[in-house]
């Protein structure tokens, strides 16, 4: 009985050790526009374990972005960044432009405390990560094919540049040993739609719609300045007399207006889909007018 209890508490033990151990491995989040249905994220993840067999570990962002929509991919990096420990390299493939001439890039930016890095194509996507709150550090072309697999293919540099890149950065290879170093001017570079001051409120726009067909506008919840009585909200030719707190503030079946969990003021049908409801897809215009009460 002693033996089997020892037995017991030294195969915890080692159980514990090795749990501890995973979570000090390099974090590789990534996100591609691949979807579920061909093999493609599976392969991509199975070369960064070959490279790298223990010594990583992958979180699967999103590979439910639409089709080469790289302002889709930008929003969803964009939001999501901030989550993720210091060091994370971010594996993103949205690449309309592969096999072109566009470059292959890899970048190191740095955030109050913390640093991340970027993997993937220069199509202005890293553009998610350079706000003004950030520091890009350096960037690469990447350009040294040693670093890739043996054959690359024209339409797949998801498998055979960024997949081995960011393992190979999970395994400690300094990112100005995997390419050449590049102006930081150089890169492409997007921006996501702004929502413009009116004189008495906001015009602004949708620029995402979520899973569950919620509208999400470019209105920043801060730039109401915590004044949530007194908006009128107009859109495709429909008024929403107030702001609410959550869903629940409306009744089933009815539209409500918040501030989301991203800091964006959103619209939605409380469990409903407000999107095909309505009609409306991304670049709808939404008033947001200050009214007195």
């Amino acid at each position: 009985m002693i033996l089997e209890l020892e037995t017991l508490q030294n195969t915890c033990s080692n159980e514990i050790m090795l749990q501890n151990t995973s979570l000090n491995l390099p974090l590789i989040a990534f996100m591609t526009d691949f979807g579920r249905v061909d093999p493609c994220v599976g392969i991509c993840e199975g070369v960064m374990y070959s490279i790298a067999p223990q010594g990583l570990r992958v979180v699967h962002l999103n590979h439910n972005i639409s089709p080469q929509d790289i302002q889709e991919a930008m929003f969803n990096l964009r939001i999501s960044y901030a989550y993720f420990p210091n060091a994370t390299i971010f594996c993103c493939v949205v690449d309309p432009g592969v096999g072109s001439s566009r470059r292959a890039i890899a970048a190191e930016i740095a955030e109050a405390d913390k640093l991340y890095y970027f993997v993937g194509p220069d199509n202005g996507l890293i553009s998610a990560l350079l706000g003004p709150q950030h520091s890009l550090k350096q960037v690469v072309s990447l350009d040294k094919p040693q670093y890739h697999l043996a054959k690359v293919s024209k339409t797949f540099h998801g498998r055979d540049i960024f997949s081995p890149i960011s393992a190979y950065l999970a395994q400690g290879i300094a990112l100005e040993t995997l390419g050449t170093s590049i102006d930081p001017a150089s890169l492409s570079r997007l921006s996501l739609p702004q929502a413009s001051k009116q004189d008495q409120g906001f015009q602004s726009q949708v620029i995402h719609i979520d899973h569950f067909g919620n509208l999400v506008t470019n209105l920043k919840g801060e730039d109401l300045k915590g004044q949530f009585l007194g908006w009128q909200i107009s859109f495709k030719g429909m008024t929403l007399d107030q702001l609410h707190s959550t869903f629940a503030d409306a009744a089933i079946g009815e539209a409500v207006s918040y501030v989301g969990s991203s800091g964006f003021v959103e619209i939605a049908i409380r469990n409903g889909n407000a999107a095909q409801t309505w009609g409306i897809s991304r670049d709808e215009t939404i008033n947001f007018r200050q009214i007195d009460i």
